[in-house]
């Protein structure tokens, strides 16, 4: 067995290559890290310093990237060394302490090495380090711990990070967690008190959520309403979404993710081990919301967490005895990954990919990497290109009142704080991320794209309202009250009430009446 766990040991270090191989850093995530260096400077949580805006969903992430950013002043290589750190944490965890047998270490490993998903979201600069680090966390102290109320309280913590780093996320840990509540009251532990152990683990995002509604007027991030509130059909959105997760399919770009996903739930109901089927739930949930929502544009970006769970579940079979099943395993795996063109183990500096017009989604590490890459930055190149060179249109950029821009992560954080940048996928802008969008043929998953009312642009150019929709400008007024006015103001605080409850949507709804909407 000795030449097994050095093999092991061998894997983890190719896949410590690979992930170094593959690093880089999306447009994205330069949203947040914009977030990131106003905070740092100063000008607060925001993101266009002039307004309160959470154009983030991963407060967690923000916070514990901030730390390091106040004294690297770097966001780049900083990100990514971060995330290389966290995600072999994550695979020490998975190896090491929820694993059964050095055989399905090994075979864990090899999975995820090959797993395009994996390694392109782990080092993008979102925060799937940080989510594969939770998990890890949480499902080592699920499958090993007796349920009691101690355990109930720390998997409630753990979850509570969980979704402060993802809310979405949530539906990983929901089911597990239930278990483990259902678990206490059997133990005679009365239902209020267990509740109110879950009260307590869940407090780090209780207080989130309180800051979140003083500091910028919403419980959840503006990203939400802009990709949920498009008005869009449930049908088309269905459909969008079993897309997505077909995506990888396509041109056998990560055939690995996909059928390990399947795999791992298939198999969680199959073995003795009932607490891997929680995981499996889990899985189920977070894949039902995915396709209700539409998927993304980002192919295996929703996928890499459900594959992560499903490592920790291929992790505990019990076949870990039959090692000729192992090897047969392996060698299938090797396969999926082989036969894949695009696979983590054979890409390097020079990667690209195309854009999948079919589908609408894209190989977003291969579109960006050329000029955000990890590798390239270890020659020597200056990392990220993108809008570093072209000096000139950064100062034209400095000088300007406003800009709009469909791709706003790098060019927000190279022109600075004080640029004004209005985004038309409305990531970035609190009025456009509750109108829905117009009427297009084709939708793009997780970006859709909104039309300027008329007077907007002129209305934040001169900081006057010259919205021509009256009911439109009304709902504006509301807006600036709650993203720019004073921030213990009685009056903010009543249209912030007001406006989480419904009671402007008049407003919106007469101005859609007069537009083709969806």
């Amino acid at each position: 067995m000795k030449y097994l766990k050095i093999i092991l040991i061998l894997f983890i270090i190719l896949t410590a290559v690979v992930l170094v191989r593959n690093a880089w850093v999306c447009d994205d995530a330069y949203i947040s890290f914009r977030v990131i260096d106003n905070f740092i400077h100063g000008y607060g949580l925001r993101w266009n310093i002039a307004e309160r805006v959470q154009v983030y969903t991963h407060p967690l992430w923000l916070f514990f990237l901030s730390l390091f950013y106040f004294f690297t002043k770097e966001i780049f290589i900083t990100s990514i060394v971060i995330s290389i750190i966290l995600v072999l944490i994550s695979i020490y965890l998975v190896t090491y302490k929820i694993s059964n047998d050095t055989s399905l270490s090994l075979l864990a490993v090899t999975i995820l090495c090959f797993s395009k998903a994996f390694i392109d979201f782990s080092t993008s600069g979102l925060e799937n380090p940080a989510t594969f680090l939770l998990l890890s966390i949480f499902f080592a102290v699920f499958i090993h711990e007796r349920s009691d109320p101690k355990k109930l309280l720390i998997l409630s913590f753990i979850a509570s990070l969980g979704v402060l780093n993802r809310m979405d996320s949530l539906l990983l840990f929901l089911p597990a967690l239930s278990y483990d509540f259902y678990k206490c009251l059997k133990f005679k532990f009365k239902l209020f008190k267990s509740f109110i152990l879950v009260i307590i683990g869940f407090i780090p995002f209780i207080l989130w959520e309180i800051f979140s509604i003083i500091y910028y007027g919403f419980p959840f991030p503006n990203t939400a309403y802009a990709k949920l509130n498009t008005g869009v059909s449930s049908s088309v959105l269905i459909e969008k979404g079993f897309l997505y997760l077909v995506s990888s399919f396509y041109g056998r770009q990560d055939i690995v993710t996909p059928v390990v996903i399947a795999l791992g739930v298939f198999a969680a109901f199959l073995i003795k081990d009932k607490k891997v089927k929680y995981i499996a739930c889990g899985i189920i949930l977070y894949l039902l919301y995915v396709v209700k929502i539409g998927g993304d544009f980002m192919i295996g970006r929703f996928l890499s967490a459900s594959l992560f769970c499903s490592v920790i579940i291929i992790s505990r079979l019990d076949i870990y005895k039959r090692k000729t099943v192992i090897i047969l395993a392996m060698v299938f795996v090797l396969a999926m990954g082989l036969i894949s063109p695009k696979n983590p183990l054979v890409s390097g500096s020079q990667y690209k990919t195309e854009y999948i017009k079919d589908m609408q989604v894209v190989d977003e590490r291969g579109y960006y990497y050329q000029g955000s890459s990890f590798l390239k930055a270890l020659k020597g190149e200056n990392m990220p290109s993108f809008f570093t060179v072209e000096q000139g249109k950064l100062i034209k950029l400095k000088q300007a009142d406003y800009i709009s821009s469909k791709i706003i992560g790098f060019l927000g954080y190279y022109a600075g704080p004080i640029v004004y940048i209005v985004d038309p996928y409305a990531l970035s802008d609190p009025l456009l991320a509750r109108l829905p969008i117009p009427t297009y043929d084709k939708v793009k998953p997780g970006h859709y794209e909104r039309l300027f009312p008329e007077g907007y642009l002129r209305t934040i150019s001169e900081g006057q309202n010259y919205i021509v929709d009256q009911d439109l400008a009304k709902y504006y007024d509301e807006l600036l009250l709650i993203t720019r006015g004073s921030l213990f103001d009685g009056k903010r605080f009543i249209s912030i009430l007001k406006i989480n409850t419904g009671q402007f949507d008049h407003l919106i709804n007469e101005y859609k009446s007069n537009f083709d909407f969806y």
